[in-house]
Protein backbone atom coordinates (compact mmCIF):
# COMPACT_ATOMS: atom_id res chain seq x y z
CA UNK A 1 0.00 0.00 0.00
CA UNK A 2 3.09 2.44 0.64
CA UNK A 3 4.63 2.05 -2.83
CA UNK A 4 1.14 2.71 -4.32
CA UNK A 5 0.79 5.83 -2.61
CA UNK A 6 4.23 6.76 -3.11
CA UNK A 7 3.85 6.26 -6.67
CA UNK A 8 0.60 8.22 -6.94
CA UNK A 9 2.12 11.07 -5.08
CA UNK A 10 5.22 11.12 -7.73
CA UNK A 11 2.43 11.09 -10.64
CA UNK A 12 0.57 13.90 -9.27
CA UNK A 13 3.74 16.06 -8.43
CA UNK A 14 4.86 15.50 -11.98
CA UNK A 15 1.48 15.95 -13.50
CA UNK A 16 1.60 19.22 -11.49
CA UNK A 17 4.91 20.72 -12.31
CA UNK A 18 4.55 20.20 -16.03
CA UNK A 19 1.06 21.71 -15.96
CA UNK A 20 2.27 24.65 -14.16
CA UNK A 21 5.62 24.94 -16.96
CA UNK A 22 3.01 26.01 -19.36
CA UNK A 23 1.89 28.78 -17.77
CA UNK A 24 4.42 31.09 -19.54
CA UNK A 25 3.35 34.69 -20.36
CA UNK A 26 3.65 36.11 -23.71
CA UNK A 27 4.54 39.81 -24.50
CA UNK A 28 6.29 42.59 -22.81
CA UNK A 29 6.99 42.37 -19.18
CA UNK A 30 5.53 45.63 -17.25
CA UNK A 31 8.24 46.94 -16.20
CA UNK A 32 11.00 45.99 -19.26
CA UNK A 33 13.98 47.46 -20.22
CA UNK A 34 13.65 47.78 -23.86
CA UNK A 35 15.58 49.04 -26.69
CA UNK A 36 14.45 50.80 -30.01
CA UNK A 37 15.96 49.54 -33.14
CA UNK A 38 14.33 50.18 -36.59
CA UNK A 39 12.53 46.34 -37.26
CA UNK A 40 11.17 46.21 -33.39
CA UNK A 41 12.21 46.21 -29.89
CA UNK A 42 14.97 43.92 -27.92
CA UNK A 43 14.15 43.30 -24.61
CA UNK A 44 17.74 43.70 -22.83
CA UNK A 45 17.12 41.56 -19.74
CA UNK A 46 17.28 38.55 -22.25
CA UNK A 47 17.86 39.57 -25.62
CA UNK A 48 14.77 38.80 -26.98
CA UNK A 49 13.74 40.54 -29.83
CA UNK A 50 9.85 41.97 -31.26
CA UNK A 51 9.67 42.34 -35.00
CA UNK A 52 6.96 44.78 -36.31
CA UNK A 53 5.86 43.66 -39.80
CA UNK A 54 2.85 45.62 -40.76
CA UNK A 55 0.03 44.20 -42.60
CA UNK A 56 -1.83 47.36 -44.05
CA UNK A 57 -4.11 45.70 -46.16
CA UNK A 58 -4.99 42.05 -47.15
CA UNK A 59 -8.44 41.33 -48.94
CA UNK A 60 -10.21 38.93 -47.13
CA UNK A 61 -13.55 36.49 -47.91
CA UNK A 62 -16.41 38.64 -47.02
CA UNK A 63 -14.48 40.84 -44.18
CA UNK A 64 -11.13 42.56 -45.09
CA UNK A 65 -8.15 42.41 -42.87
CA UNK A 66 -6.86 45.69 -41.97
Amino acid sequence: MRLVNTRVALLSFALGASLCAQSVATGAPPFATMASIPEGQIDLANLNVHIVIPIVHKAGVGIPFD
